[in-house]
């Protein structure tokens, strides 16, 4: 999983698929993005992407 952070939303691409746009949510947040059915937390070296009715996908830097 590959995280470019934009500030106000980040891209996320995991292994070969499209890259998906997350939205900061709320908008001033810098570490929760989201939109359905994707949400991602950023805490200092680990990311986590959650997607509705799949296992939680985590990675560091």
């Amino acid at each position: 999983m590959a995280v470019e952070n934009r500030g106000a939303s980040v891209i996320v691409t995991v292994d070969d698929s499209a890259p998906i746009i997350l939205p900061a949510s709320p908008a001033d947040s810098r570490i929760r993005y989201g939109a359905p059915p994707y949400a991602l937390l950023l805490d200092r070296n680990e990311a986590l992407l959650m997607k509705s009715g799949a296992a939680p996908n985590t990675c560091r830097r």
